[in-house]
């Protein structure tokens, strides 16, 4: 489930977009000052960010220009005011699209689903999939994933690894370097394709996986759009 950060002083207004979103597969966070959405997005992982023009500690271009030195993933301007020049001071701070208040929550969700979709699809967020090669380790609950070895070893016992084919290497690589964001059923399948002719095959590897890590928890499925593996994950 893609997760979305809301900045806006309207707590109520905030609720209903919670709500709304919520309804529609979409995880929002809600915060009210500009203070409070920089720690947020220090601490946070999100797909993309709603922003109010106007917050009580600082103007949202403000803190649209500010956001952009921790965070790459696409913003959504609201603002009671329109116009043109509004617009494209909006676009100037770093915005990658505008929405006049008051505003139709199901347009607001469909712009949020296309930016998303447009800047990635499936987590380009504050922290990006790291690139191959950046690290040679993964830890998430009980597990060492070693990307060069192309091993993985349980935490209470480093000594034994637990085998791994190549496509089931590739598929839990994948949702790893993703954690707490969805992997598309598409891209699993693309995965796959070289080892398997079954469009359904990858369902199989992710029961295999999820038995092998002996924690069906862990990697959840995301009815209709594909699978997320939840939790902690250290790189190094």
């Amino acid at each position: 489930m893609h997760k979305v950060l809301m900045v806006d002083d309207d707590q109520e207004l905030c609720q209903l977009v919670q709500t709304f979103f919520t309804k529609h597969f979409l995880d929002i966070d809600a915060v009210h000052t500009g203070a409070a959405a920089v720690e947020k997005v220090k601490q946070g992982q999100y797909d993309a960010m709603i922003l109010d023009q106007n917050l009580p500690d600082i103007h949202g271009l403000e803190l649209c220009e500010k956001l952009r030195k921790h965070y790459q993933g696409p913003v959504l301007i609201l603002s009671g005011e329109g116009g043109e020049v509004a617009r494209v001071l909006g676009l100037r701070a770093g915005a990658d699209d505008y929405l006049e208040k008051p505003f139709s929550r199901h347009e607001l969700l469909e712009r949020m689903r296309k930016l998303i979709e447009r800047c990635g699809r499936s987590a380009h967020a504050l922290r990006a999939a790291p690139e191959e090669g950046t690290y040679r380790f993964a830890d998430f609950e009980g597990y060492t994933l070693d990307f060069y070895e192309r091993m993985l070893r349980p935490h209470d016992n480093q000594e034994k690894s637990i085998q791994l084919t190549d496509v089931e290497f590739k598929i839990l690589s994948s949702l790893v370097m993703r954690n707490n964001a969805l992997v598309r059923r598409e891209d699993i399948e693309q995965l796959t394709i070289e080892n398997d002719d079954n469009s359904r095959s990858f369902d199989v590897h992710i029961s295999r996986i999820r038995k092998k890590l002996g924690n069906n928890a862990m990697i959840k499925t995301i009815h209709g759009h594909g699978y997320m593996m939840v939790g902690a994950c250290q790189f190094s």
